[in-house]
């Protein structure tokens, strides 16, 4: 009898290893170690299946590029320990600001990115401001000093014949114009600036 209870207890332990082992696996092959969204490569893979399945809905959602303003200079004036420490505290902040359905990743460096699923055109305006809020308000100290984080958006909205490389385009164009703009502000994706856009990208 021991040693039926002792074969079976190994057998737990063995399955929870790999249990265990699989949700590691998991954990660093979606996530971003350091915030822990997603990264870049599991949030393109979901905003693929989320674009191609949105096709047939009126509202197809939007997505949003978030920079993080003067992270260079947080790093270099308090050590990149403290740039990580604003690199987690805005990811938390930006986790607070979606629902459930929506997702948010760390897309680069000092850029974060969120598809906000099923939002109308005329709604994405108030979900940037959302945020650019958001992230105001919610001051972090760093280095000893109490600092109001900004960040800067770009934004596009996703329409029924979207492709995914063009739309991440489009919101990395809308966020370069806002980022030309000055920081603490959003760029949303408009039929004017595809001009633009074509002619930045033949120089």
């Amino acid at each position: 009898e021991e040693q039926l209870r002792n074969a079976i207890d190994d057998a737990i332990a063995r399955r929870d290893n790999e249990l265990e082992a699989r949700a590691h696996l998991e954990t660093i092959t979606k996530y971003d170690p350091l915030t822990g969204v997603l990264n870049k490569n599991e949030f393109a893979r979901l905003l693929a299946l989320r674009v191609g399945s949105s096709r047939k809905q009126d509202h197809p959602g939007a997505l949003l590029f978030v920079n993080v303003d003067g992270l260079r200079y947080i790093n270099n004036s308090y050590g990149h320990q403290e740039g990580d420490r604003v690199l987690q505290h805005i990811a938390a902040v930006l986790l607070k600001s979606i629902r459930p359905n929506d997702f948010a990743a760390r897309f680069g460096g000092d850029v974060f990115a969120i598809h906000f699923a099923g939002i109308a055109p005329s709604d994405i305006r108030a979900n940037a401001q959302r945020i650019l809020d958001s992230v105001e308000a919610a001051r972090l100290r760093v280095g000893g000093k109490q600092l109001s984080l900004t960040v800067t958006v770009g934004a596009a909205g996703c329409t029924p014949h979207a492709q995914v490389e063009g739309l991440i385009n489009d919101a990395d164009f809308s966020l370069h114009l806002a980022k030309r703009a000055g920081r603490n502000r959003f760029h949303i994706y408009q039929e004017q600036d595809k001009a633009q856009q074509a002619e930045l990208g033949e120089q």
